[in-house]
Protein backbone atom coordinates (compact mmCIF):
# COMPACT_ATOMS: atom_id res chain seq x y z
CA UNK A 1 0.00 0.00 0.00
CA UNK A 2 0.83 3.55 -0.44
CA UNK A 3 2.14 6.42 1.10
CA UNK A 4 -0.46 8.65 3.36
CA UNK A 5 0.25 12.41 3.11
CA UNK A 6 0.12 14.59 6.21
CA UNK A 7 -0.83 17.97 4.73
CA UNK A 8 0.90 20.57 6.69
CA UNK A 9 -0.46 24.62 5.50
CA UNK A 10 1.78 25.69 2.63
CA UNK A 11 5.08 24.76 4.26
CA UNK A 12 5.86 21.18 4.34
CA UNK A 13 4.04 17.82 3.61
CA UNK A 14 5.70 14.39 5.17
CA UNK A 15 4.15 11.21 4.79
CA UNK A 16 3.29 8.57 6.97
CA UNK A 17 1.47 4.67 7.18
CA UNK A 18 -1.02 4.12 5.53
CA UNK A 19 -3.85 4.01 8.19
CA UNK A 20 -7.10 3.64 6.69
CA UNK A 21 -8.53 2.18 3.24
CA UNK A 22 -11.57 3.97 1.58
CA UNK A 23 -14.44 5.04 3.90
CA UNK A 24 -17.52 4.14 1.40
CA UNK A 25 -16.98 0.99 1.80
CA UNK A 26 -18.41 0.43 5.54
CA UNK A 27 -22.20 -0.57 5.48
CA UNK A 28 -23.11 -0.28 8.73
CA UNK A 29 -22.36 1.95 12.07
CA UNK A 30 -20.29 -0.21 13.50
CA UNK A 31 -17.72 -0.88 11.07
CA UNK A 32 -17.50 3.06 10.92
CA UNK A 33 -16.97 3.57 14.51
CA UNK A 34 -14.17 1.01 14.43
CA UNK A 35 -12.60 2.34 11.72
CA UNK A 36 -12.45 6.11 13.10
CA UNK A 37 -11.29 4.15 16.25
CA UNK A 38 -8.22 2.35 14.81
CA UNK A 39 -7.02 6.18 13.34
CA UNK A 40 -7.76 7.91 16.18
CA UNK A 41 -5.17 4.88 17.79
CA UNK A 42 -2.74 5.16 15.33
CA UNK A 43 -2.60 9.14 15.16
CA UNK A 44 -2.17 9.32 18.77
CA UNK A 45 0.35 6.80 18.83
CA UNK A 46 2.12 8.89 16.33
CA UNK A 47 2.32 11.34 19.16
CA UNK A 48 0.09 14.27 17.15
CA UNK A 49 -1.13 17.41 18.77
CA UNK A 50 -4.85 16.48 20.07
CA UNK A 51 -6.35 19.49 17.99
CA UNK A 52 -4.95 17.62 14.95
CA UNK A 53 -8.01 17.06 12.26
CA UNK A 54 -8.37 14.06 10.43
CA UNK A 55 -9.22 14.03 6.89
CA UNK A 56 -10.69 11.32 5.05
CA UNK A 57 -11.71 10.85 1.33
CA UNK A 58 -15.22 9.69 -0.04
CA UNK A 59 -16.36 8.68 -3.33
CA UNK A 60 -19.79 9.50 -3.08
CA UNK A 61 -20.55 8.61 -7.20
CA UNK A 62 -22.56 11.22 -9.26
CA UNK A 63 -24.78 12.89 -6.42
CA UNK A 64 -26.01 16.74 -6.67
CA UNK A 65 -24.18 19.08 -4.32
CA UNK A 66 -27.39 21.18 -3.74
CA UNK A 67 -28.91 18.22 -2.53
CA UNK A 68 -26.34 17.63 -1.03
CA UNK A 69 -26.37 21.07 0.85
CA UNK A 70 -29.97 19.91 1.50
CA UNK A 71 -28.84 17.91 3.87
CA UNK A 72 -26.03 19.56 5.57
CA UNK A 73 -28.20 22.79 6.39
CA UNK A 74 -29.08 22.93 10.03
CA UNK A 75 -30.82 25.85 11.98
CA UNK A 76 -27.81 28.25 13.18
CA UNK A 77 -24.81 26.37 11.64
CA UNK A 78 -22.41 27.60 8.86
CA UNK A 79 -22.70 26.33 5.47
CA UNK A 80 -20.90 27.41 1.96
CA UNK A 81 -22.32 26.99 -1.49
CA UNK A 82 -20.38 27.80 -4.81
CA UNK A 83 -21.61 26.64 -8.70
CA UNK A 84 -19.94 27.05 -11.92
CA UNK A 85 -22.35 25.53 -14.29
CA UNK A 86 -20.08 26.80 -17.21
CA UNK A 87 -16.90 24.57 -15.42
CA UNK A 88 -18.82 21.79 -14.43
CA UNK A 89 -18.09 22.14 -10.88
CA UNK A 90 -19.72 22.83 -7.57
CA UNK A 91 -18.65 22.53 -4.19
CA UNK A 92 -21.17 21.92 -0.70
CA UNK A 93 -19.91 22.34 2.95
CA UNK A 94 -22.10 22.24 5.86
CA UNK A 95 -21.35 22.16 9.99
CA UNK A 96 -17.65 23.07 11.05
CA UNK A 97 -15.12 21.35 12.92
CA UNK A 98 -13.41 24.39 13.82
CA UNK A 99 -14.13 28.25 13.00
CA UNK A 100 -12.52 32.44 13.77
CA UNK A 101 -14.31 35.55 13.79
CA UNK A 102 -12.02 38.47 13.01
CA UNK A 103 -12.49 42.04 12.85
CA UNK A 104 -8.91 44.24 13.49
CA UNK A 105 -6.27 43.17 11.16
CA UNK A 106 -8.86 40.54 9.38
CA UNK A 107 -6.69 39.40 6.90
CA UNK A 108 -3.83 38.81 8.66
CA UNK A 109 -5.27 36.81 11.43
CA UNK A 110 -7.44 34.61 9.10
CA UNK A 111 -4.28 33.78 7.35
CA UNK A 112 -2.70 32.82 10.61
CA UNK A 113 -5.96 30.77 11.61
CA UNK A 114 -5.71 28.61 8.45
CA UNK A 115 -1.80 28.29 8.90
CA UNK A 116 -1.70 27.34 12.52
CA UNK A 117 -3.98 24.45 11.70
CA UNK A 118 -2.57 20.86 11.30
CA UNK A 119 -4.66 18.51 9.19
CA UNK A 120 -4.05 14.65 8.31
CA UNK A 121 -5.73 14.01 5.09
CA UNK A 122 -6.11 10.85 2.88
CA UNK A 123 -5.00 10.98 -0.79
CA UNK A 124 -9.09 11.48 -1.89
CA UNK A 125 -9.33 13.99 0.82
CA UNK A 126 -9.30 17.87 0.05
CA UNK A 127 -10.03 19.61 2.86
CA UNK A 128 -10.97 23.42 2.11
CA UNK A 129 -11.13 26.61 4.69
CA UNK A 130 -14.03 28.85 3.64
CA UNK A 131 -14.00 32.52 4.34
CA UNK A 132 -16.20 35.05 3.94
CA UNK A 133 -15.43 39.14 4.90
CA UNK A 134 -17.48 42.09 5.27
CA UNK A 135 -17.04 45.30 2.77
CA UNK A 136 -15.57 47.21 5.33
CA UNK A 137 -13.37 45.75 8.15
CA UNK A 138 -15.90 48.06 10.41
CA UNK A 139 -18.77 46.33 9.69
CA UNK A 140 -21.39 45.58 13.10
CA UNK A 141 -20.56 41.64 12.58
CA UNK A 142 -17.85 39.80 11.77
CA UNK A 143 -15.61 41.38 9.26
CA UNK A 144 -13.67 38.39 8.58
CA UNK A 145 -14.63 34.62 9.21
CA UNK A 146 -13.38 31.41 8.17
CA UNK A 147 -14.28 28.47 8.95
CA UNK A 148 -13.24 24.18 8.22
CA UNK A 149 -16.39 22.26 8.26
CA UNK A 150 -17.50 19.08 8.95
CA UNK A 151 -18.33 17.72 5.70
CA UNK A 152 -17.63 19.21 1.89
CA UNK A 153 -18.72 18.03 -1.29
CA UNK A 154 -16.88 18.42 -4.69
CA UNK A 155 -18.23 17.88 -7.69
CA UNK A 156 -16.11 17.59 -10.77
CA UNK A 157 -18.09 16.87 -14.48
CA UNK A 158 -19.75 13.65 -12.79
CA UNK A 159 -17.84 12.52 -10.29
CA UNK A 160 -18.32 14.00 -6.57
CA UNK A 161 -16.10 13.34 -3.93
CA UNK A 162 -17.02 14.04 0.06
CA UNK A 163 -14.52 15.05 2.55
CA UNK A 164 -14.98 14.35 6.34
CA UNK A 165 -13.08 16.46 8.78
CA UNK A 166 -13.12 15.32 12.61
CA UNK A 167 -11.15 16.14 15.92
CA UNK A 168 -8.99 13.78 16.46
CA UNK A 169 -9.98 13.70 20.17
CA UNK A 170 -13.69 13.53 17.92
CA UNK A 171 -16.39 12.32 21.02
CA UNK A 172 -18.97 9.52 20.41
CA UNK A 173 -21.72 11.97 20.04
CA UNK A 174 -19.37 13.58 17.02
CA UNK A 175 -19.16 9.96 14.85
CA UNK A 176 -22.30 9.11 15.15
CA UNK A 177 -23.42 12.37 13.95
CA UNK A 178 -20.85 11.91 11.00
CA UNK A 179 -22.69 8.64 10.54
CA UNK A 180 -26.27 10.28 10.16
CA UNK A 181 -24.84 12.72 7.89
CA UNK A 182 -22.94 10.66 5.42
CA UNK A 183 -26.34 8.06 4.98
CA UNK A 184 -28.40 11.44 4.71
CA UNK A 185 -25.94 12.76 1.49
CA UNK A 186 -26.01 9.16 -0.12
CA UNK A 187 -29.28 9.65 -0.58
CA UNK A 188 -29.89 13.03 -1.03
CA UNK A 189 -32.01 14.62 -3.63
CA UNK A 190 -33.66 18.19 -4.11
CA UNK A 191 -37.31 18.33 -2.82
CA UNK A 192 -39.61 19.83 -5.51
CA UNK A 193 -41.28 22.80 -3.95
CA UNK A 194 -44.28 24.31 -4.63
CA UNK A 195 -44.23 27.83 -6.74
CA UNK A 196 -45.10 30.10 -3.76
CA UNK A 197 -44.28 33.00 -5.23
CA UNK A 198 -45.86 35.55 -3.86
CA UNK A 199 -43.83 38.73 -3.29
CA UNK A 200 -44.68 41.99 -2.71
CA UNK A 201 -44.66 44.03 -5.58
CA UNK A 202 -44.57 47.06 -3.55
CA UNK A 203 -40.76 47.00 -3.11
CA UNK A 204 -38.91 49.93 -0.91
CA UNK A 205 -35.89 51.32 -2.15
CA UNK A 206 -33.36 51.65 0.90
CA UNK A 207 -31.44 54.58 -0.40
CA UNK A 208 -31.95 57.55 -2.74
CA UNK A 209 -29.55 56.31 -5.78
CA UNK A 210 -29.97 59.10 -8.15
CA UNK A 211 -29.26 61.93 -6.02
CA UNK A 212 -26.30 59.84 -4.76
CA UNK A 213 -24.90 59.53 -8.53
CA UNK A 214 -25.56 63.54 -8.77
CA UNK A 215 -23.50 64.22 -5.62
CA UNK A 216 -20.92 61.72 -7.17
CA UNK A 217 -20.42 63.24 -10.73
CA UNK A 218 -19.57 66.55 -8.74
CA UNK A 219 -17.02 65.10 -6.87
CA UNK A 220 -15.68 63.81 -9.92
CA UNK A 221 -16.35 67.29 -11.96
CA UNK A 222 -14.10 68.38 -8.98
CA UNK A 223 -11.90 65.63 -9.71
CA UNK A 224 -11.58 64.16 -5.78
CA UNK A 225 -12.80 61.02 -7.83
CA UNK A 226 -12.27 59.56 -10.86
CA UNK A 227 -14.51 56.51 -10.54
CA UNK A 228 -17.53 56.00 -7.73
CA UNK A 229 -19.91 52.58 -7.84
CA UNK A 230 -22.86 53.31 -5.54
CA UNK A 231 -25.32 50.94 -4.88
CA UNK A 232 -28.68 50.07 -4.57
CA UNK A 233 -30.56 48.18 -1.95
CA UNK A 234 -33.95 47.42 -2.49
CA UNK A 235 -36.11 45.73 0.11
CA UNK A 236 -38.56 42.87 -0.78
CA UNK A 237 -41.27 41.43 1.70
CA UNK A 238 -42.99 37.93 0.41
CA UNK A 239 -46.38 36.43 2.27
CA UNK A 240 -44.33 33.45 3.36
CA UNK A 241 -40.86 32.69 4.29
CA UNK A 242 -37.85 32.66 0.93
CA UNK A 243 -36.97 29.27 0.25
CA UNK A 244 -33.34 29.40 -0.25
CA UNK A 245 -32.19 26.02 -1.63
CA UNK A 246 -34.71 26.11 -4.52
CA UNK A 247 -33.54 30.28 -5.17
CA UNK A 248 -30.44 28.73 -5.55
CA UNK A 249 -31.51 26.33 -7.86
CA UNK A 250 -33.47 28.41 -10.23
CA UNK A 251 -29.85 30.91 -10.39
CA UNK A 252 -27.80 28.22 -11.42
CA UNK A 253 -30.51 27.02 -14.11
CA UNK A 254 -31.01 31.11 -15.08
CA UNK A 255 -27.29 31.64 -14.36
CA UNK A 256 -24.74 29.01 -16.23
CA UNK A 257 -22.21 32.03 -17.00
CA UNK A 258 -22.19 33.20 -13.19
CA UNK A 259 -20.70 32.02 -9.92
CA UNK A 260 -23.99 30.89 -8.06
CA UNK A 261 -23.50 31.19 -4.37
CA UNK A 262 -24.91 30.40 -0.77
CA UNK A 263 -23.72 30.97 2.51
CA UNK A 264 -24.76 31.90 6.04
CA UNK A 265 -24.16 35.30 7.63
CA UNK A 266 -24.95 36.75 11.29
CA UNK A 267 -27.59 38.53 9.14
CA UNK A 268 -29.13 35.93 7.34
CA UNK A 269 -29.02 33.59 4.13
CA UNK A 270 -26.64 35.40 1.79
CA UNK A 271 -27.27 34.30 -2.25
CA UNK A 272 -26.54 35.90 -5.23
CA UNK A 273 -25.31 34.99 -8.67
CA UNK A 274 -21.95 37.23 -9.62
CA UNK A 275 -20.19 37.33 -13.07
CA UNK A 276 -17.41 38.60 -11.41
CA UNK A 277 -14.31 36.17 -9.74
CA UNK A 278 -12.07 38.49 -7.67
CA UNK A 279 -8.85 35.37 -7.80
CA UNK A 280 -8.16 32.05 -8.52
CA UNK A 281 -5.21 30.12 -7.12
CA UNK A 282 -4.32 26.59 -9.18
CA UNK A 283 -1.31 24.49 -9.81
CA UNK A 284 -0.52 24.25 -13.44
CA UNK A 285 2.23 22.73 -15.29
CA UNK A 286 4.32 22.27 -12.24
CA UNK A 287 3.60 26.24 -11.26
CA UNK A 288 1.23 28.03 -9.57
CA UNK A 289 -0.84 30.66 -11.02
CA UNK A 290 -3.19 33.41 -9.89
CA UNK A 291 -5.93 33.95 -12.13
CA UNK A 292 -8.12 37.07 -12.01
CA UNK A 293 -10.32 39.23 -13.88
CA UNK A 294 -11.13 42.76 -15.04
CA UNK A 295 -14.72 43.26 -15.20
CA UNK A 296 -16.54 46.80 -15.56
CA UNK A 297 -18.67 48.65 -18.26
CA UNK A 298 -21.82 47.36 -19.10
CA UNK A 299 -24.69 47.43 -21.58
CA UNK A 300 -27.97 45.61 -21.96
CA UNK A 301 -28.74 42.50 -24.21
CA UNK A 302 -30.49 42.96 -27.37
CA UNK A 303 -33.95 41.02 -28.27
CA UNK A 304 -32.31 39.98 -31.55
CA UNK A 305 -28.45 38.90 -32.58
CA UNK A 306 -28.27 41.89 -34.61
CA UNK A 307 -29.85 44.45 -32.01
CA UNK A 308 -27.37 42.63 -29.50
CA UNK A 309 -23.96 42.87 -31.45
CA UNK A 310 -25.27 46.51 -32.10
CA UNK A 311 -25.46 47.01 -28.28
CA UNK A 312 -22.04 45.14 -27.43
CA UNK A 313 -20.23 47.42 -30.48
CA UNK A 314 -21.71 50.21 -28.58
CA UNK A 315 -20.55 48.81 -24.90
CA UNK A 316 -17.16 47.92 -26.83
CA UNK A 317 -16.88 51.76 -28.53
CA UNK A 318 -17.96 53.75 -25.92
CA UNK A 319 -15.19 56.05 -24.24
CA UNK A 320 -16.86 56.22 -20.93
CA UNK A 321 -17.20 52.75 -20.58
CA UNK A 322 -13.98 51.51 -21.78
CA UNK A 323 -12.57 54.26 -19.35
CA UNK A 324 -14.16 52.32 -16.27
CA UNK A 325 -13.01 49.17 -17.64
CA UNK A 326 -9.28 50.61 -18.08
CA UNK A 327 -9.31 51.95 -14.59
CA UNK A 328 -10.45 48.41 -13.35
CA UNK A 329 -7.53 46.37 -15.70
CA UNK A 330 -5.09 49.18 -13.95
CA UNK A 331 -5.62 49.19 -10.70
CA UNK A 332 -5.28 45.01 -10.82
CA UNK A 333 -2.06 44.93 -12.72
CA UNK A 334 -0.82 48.08 -10.02
CA UNK A 335 -1.31 46.05 -7.03
CA UNK A 336 0.11 42.71 -7.94
CA UNK A 337 3.27 44.62 -9.46
CA UNK A 338 3.62 46.15 -6.17
CA UNK A 339 3.85 42.24 -4.76
CA UNK A 340 6.55 41.62 -6.87
CA UNK A 341 4.35 40.03 -9.33
CA UNK A 342 4.38 40.34 -13.67
CA UNK A 343 0.83 40.18 -14.82
CA UNK A 344 -0.23 38.85 -18.14
CA UNK A 345 -2.80 41.37 -19.38
CA UNK A 346 -3.90 41.55 -22.83
CA UNK A 347 -4.65 44.91 -24.40
CA UNK A 348 -8.06 44.86 -25.13
CA UNK A 349 -11.16 43.85 -23.29
CA UNK A 350 -13.19 41.08 -24.84
CA UNK A 351 -17.25 41.12 -24.29
CA UNK A 352 -18.54 39.07 -21.35
CA UNK A 353 -22.48 38.33 -22.55
CA UNK A 354 -24.75 36.83 -19.44
CA UNK A 355 -28.73 36.47 -19.99
CA UNK A 356 -29.44 40.56 -19.01
CA UNK A 357 -26.10 42.57 -19.19
CA UNK A 358 -22.84 42.47 -21.15
CA UNK A 359 -19.64 43.74 -19.62
CA UNK A 360 -15.98 44.14 -20.77
CA UNK A 361 -14.32 41.89 -19.47
CA UNK A 362 -10.28 41.64 -19.07
CA UNK A 363 -8.77 38.43 -17.81
CA UNK A 364 -5.58 38.74 -15.82
CA UNK A 365 -2.78 36.36 -14.81
CA UNK A 366 0.91 35.38 -13.62
CA UNK A 367 2.96 33.15 -11.95
CA UNK A 368 2.88 33.01 -7.76
CA UNK A 369 5.68 32.47 -5.63
CA UNK A 370 5.26 29.85 -2.94
CA UNK A 371 5.41 32.63 -0.37
CA UNK A 372 2.66 34.27 -1.37
CA UNK A 373 -0.61 33.10 0.51
CA UNK A 374 -3.89 33.61 -1.21
CA UNK A 375 -5.40 35.51 1.63
CA UNK A 376 -2.00 37.83 0.96
CA UNK A 377 -3.95 38.65 -2.40
CA UNK A 378 -7.11 39.51 -1.44
CA UNK A 379 -5.84 41.58 0.90
CA UNK A 380 -4.31 43.62 -1.42
CA UNK A 381 -7.26 43.28 -4.23
CA UNK A 382 -10.49 44.11 -2.42
CA UNK A 383 -11.77 46.18 -3.09
CA UNK A 384 -10.97 46.77 -6.71
CA UNK A 385 -12.45 49.82 -8.42
CA UNK A 386 -15.04 48.02 -9.82
CA UNK A 387 -16.98 47.15 -6.66
CA UNK A 388 -15.32 50.56 -4.68
CA UNK A 389 -14.28 53.57 -7.32
CA UNK A 390 -10.63 54.97 -7.21
CA UNK A 391 -8.61 56.83 -5.51
CA UNK A 392 -10.27 53.70 -3.02
CA UNK A 393 -9.58 54.97 0.36
CA UNK A 394 -12.17 58.68 -0.44
CA UNK A 395 -14.29 56.37 -2.55
CA UNK A 396 -14.96 54.36 0.37
CA UNK A 397 -15.76 57.50 2.67
CA UNK A 398 -17.93 58.51 -0.23
CA UNK A 399 -19.46 54.80 -0.36
CA UNK A 400 -20.25 55.09 3.77
CA UNK A 401 -21.82 58.99 3.08
CA UNK A 402 -23.58 58.38 0.17
CA UNK A 403 -25.25 54.80 0.81
CA UNK A 404 -27.75 55.02 3.85
CA UNK A 405 -27.59 51.41 4.46
CA UNK A 406 -24.76 49.15 5.51
CA UNK A 407 -22.94 46.81 2.50
CA UNK A 408 -22.05 44.27 4.99
CA UNK A 409 -21.10 41.43 2.62
CA UNK A 410 -22.25 43.06 -0.70
CA UNK A 411 -19.24 42.96 -3.02
CA UNK A 412 -16.88 41.44 -0.55
CA UNK A 413 -14.67 38.87 -0.82
CA UNK A 414 -15.80 34.88 -0.48
CA UNK A 415 -14.32 32.07 -1.28
CA UNK A 416 -12.32 28.92 -0.06
CA UNK A 417 -8.40 28.09 0.34
CA UNK A 418 -6.81 24.45 0.65
CA UNK A 419 -3.80 23.85 2.45
CA UNK A 420 -1.56 23.70 -0.56
CA UNK A 421 -2.31 27.18 -1.33
CA UNK A 422 -5.38 26.54 -3.95
CA UNK A 423 -7.75 29.11 -3.81
CA UNK A 424 -11.05 30.87 -5.14
CA UNK A 425 -12.55 34.02 -4.27
CA UNK A 426 -15.45 35.64 -6.01
CA UNK A 427 -17.06 39.07 -5.33
CA UNK A 428 -20.68 38.75 -3.63
CA UNK A 429 -22.26 41.13 -6.60
CA UNK A 430 -25.70 40.92 -7.87
CA UNK A 431 -26.78 39.31 -4.23
CA UNK A 432 -29.52 39.19 -1.66
CA UNK A 433 -29.69 38.73 1.68
CA UNK A 434 -32.48 36.54 2.74
CA UNK A 435 -33.79 36.53 6.41
CA UNK A 436 -37.21 34.67 6.58
CA UNK A 437 -40.01 36.55 4.33
CA UNK A 438 -37.92 39.50 3.90
CA UNK A 439 -35.33 40.22 1.21
CA UNK A 440 -32.56 42.91 0.72
CA UNK A 441 -31.53 42.55 -2.73
CA UNK A 442 -27.91 44.90 -3.72
CA UNK A 443 -26.77 46.30 -7.59
CA UNK A 444 -24.43 48.57 -8.46
CA UNK A 445 -23.30 50.72 -11.10
CA UNK A 446 -19.73 52.62 -11.89
CA UNK A 447 -19.90 56.18 -11.90
CA UNK A 448 -17.69 58.21 -13.82
CA UNK A 449 -17.22 61.19 -15.88
CA UNK A 450 -20.21 61.12 -18.43
CA UNK A 451 -22.09 58.86 -16.48
CA UNK A 452 -26.57 60.32 -16.58
CA UNK A 453 -28.03 59.20 -13.37
CA UNK A 454 -30.96 58.26 -15.32
CA UNK A 455 -29.23 55.76 -17.37
CA UNK A 456 -27.16 54.14 -14.46
CA UNK A 457 -30.30 54.40 -12.41
CA UNK A 458 -32.23 52.00 -15.37
CA UNK A 459 -28.80 49.58 -15.17
CA UNK A 460 -29.05 48.85 -11.68
CA UNK A 461 -32.55 47.81 -11.84
CA UNK A 462 -31.77 45.93 -14.50
CA UNK A 463 -28.88 44.19 -12.32
CA UNK A 464 -31.91 43.50 -9.95
CA UNK A 465 -34.18 41.60 -12.22
CA UNK A 466 -32.59 37.97 -12.01
CA UNK A 467 -32.61 37.86 -8.40
CA UNK A 468 -36.02 38.81 -8.25
CA UNK A 469 -37.02 36.42 -10.99
CA UNK A 470 -35.11 33.73 -8.39
CA UNK A 471 -36.74 34.94 -5.59
CA UNK A 472 -39.43 31.69 -3.79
Amino acid sequence: MGAVPVVQPFDSIAAMPVLFDRLDCFQDCQDFFQFLNQQQCQLAAAALCPDSIISIGIDLGNLDPLAILSALIEIDRPYFYLEKKFADTAIAAGGQVISGEFDRDRFRQVRNFITDQSIHATADAAPRFFCQFTFFDNAIHAPAGVYLPQWQVVREGDRSTATLNLPLNATLADRERAWRQLQAMRSAHLIQWPNLRSIDRQMREVNRFRPAVISALKLIEQQQLQKLVLALAVDVAARHSFQVLQTIDRLRQQHPHCHVFATRTHSGHFIGASPERLLSVQQNGGSRWLYTDALAGSAARGSSLATDAALGQGLFDSPKERREHQLVAEFICDRLIQLGLTPDCPTLPTLLKLPHLQHLHTPIQTVLPSHLHPIDLVAQLHPTPAVAGLPSKIACEQIHALETFEREHYAAPLGWIDPVGNAEFIVGIRSALLQGDRARLYAGAGIVAGSNPDRELAEVKLKLQPLLQALV
